[in-house]
């Protein structure tokens, strides 16, 4: 991955031209079940966006989704040319969106010996509530009409809502059960160090690893956070009845207060190897770039009067406001904390 600013003199901010060479995408086998990614056209740096979902996937017909999807890039100052993902618009609403896997029989899990569930989120503002978790429905919506109703095998992915919740979460329906499998909830994590994702306004990747011993592996941005056996989950079962349940499309469907949430990059694989391989090659490289950006924004000087500034407004009062009320100690402890944070009001740079 390369980039470099584009100073954009008439708005006075710094843009940054994130070019990716990805591999091929991947091609459907007995090993790769399901792909899906959103490529732009790489010759320019403009978001397209689009309200007609590609191939193979679906939007929700249930009058209760109405949240309005599109295919566009990251926004500045984290666009990636070429690269584009399915967003969640507008906010706040529920979303639905579905695609077929396996073709009219489904993907039998019992017959598999393991399996590997990835994607990408990008969360390109500041967070309040939103599910971003995928499910593997049971079958295809009647009617395309996916909604919270429509039955499940796997429910897999974050959930956040104002730093009360800030889960990854994992729920299995399985065959002679009356309660689903739950899995305790896992903090968000990057790098072993807690991550609260409504500050960290980049790329994420998700990864579950199912094996057909029963054990499970959550992987998030390529670390392993955390790992066990599915008799061990609450409810307790025996393994003797823990029997997954056929799933015949991947959906996402969930409730969001934040726009702009943005997916990338599905697979549903056979071989946890083939799921990493990817991952390094793509998201990897990413979320590398969008890193040194994140740490150039915050050491630009304007960058601590844009904060200064933002606190101030916060608290109803300028940043002139702010400096005169304050002793000179607490006014370099407030640009020195919030130079630390990352660039969700980059855009703010234009006032200074």
């Amino acid at each position: 991955a390369t980039f470099s600013p584009l100073v954009i003199v008439a708005a006075g901010t710094v843009h940054y031209d994130i070019v990716l060479s990805p591999p091929p995408p991947l091609v459907l086998s007995e090993e790769v079940l399901f792909f899906s990614h959103f490529p732009l056209d790489i010759t320019t740096t403009t978001t397209t966006t689009t309200t007609t979902l590609p191939p193979p996937w679906r939007a929700s017909t249930a009058p209760t989704h109405k949240g309005k999807w599109g295919i566009e890039s990251a926004r500045a100052p984290y666009t990636v040319r070429g690269d584009g993902g399915l967003v969640m618009m507008e906010a706040p609403e529920r979303y639905g969106a579905f695609a077929a896997v396996g073709g009219e029989d489904g993907v039998d899990l019992e017959e598999l010996e393991e399996l590997v569930i990835q994607y990408e989120v990008h969360p390109q503002q500041e967070m309040t509530c939103s599910g971003m978790y995928i499910k593997l429905l049971l079958e295809l919506p009647e009617d395309e009409k996916l909604d919270a109703q429509t039955p499940y095998s796997i429910l897999f992915g974050p959930d956040y809502c104002s730093q009360i919740t800030n889960d990854v979460k994992l729920v299995i329906n399985y065959t002679d059960s009356t309660a689903p499998l739950s899995a305790p909830q896992w903090i968000l994590r990057e790098k072993e160090e807690a991550t609260v994702v409504g500050l960290e306004l980049m790329s994420f990747i998700y990864t579950l690893h199912l094996t057909k011993n029963g054990k499970y592996s959550i992987y998030i941005d390529n670390y392993l956070a955390t790992s066990g056996l599915l008799q061990d989950l609450s409810p307790p079962t025996s393994s003797t009845s823990l029997k997954l349940q056929p799933f015949k499309a991947i959906a996402i469907e969930a409730v969001t207060s934040t726009p702009h949430i943005l997916f990338d990059n599905f697979l549903i694989t056979t071989n946890l190897t083939t799921a990493q391989t990817y991952s390094n090659a793509t998201w990897a490289p990413k979320w590398a770039a969008q890193e040194k950006i994140r740490l150039e924004l915050i050491s630009d000087p304007a960058w601590f009067r844009a904060w200064v500034w933002l606190v101030g407004e916060v608290l109803e009062m300028g940043s002139i406001v702010l400096q005169s009320v304050l002793s000179p100690e607490y006014v370099f402890f407030v640009c020195f904390f919030a130079s630390s944070m990352p660039p969700p009001y980059n855009s703010r740079l234009s006032s200074f």
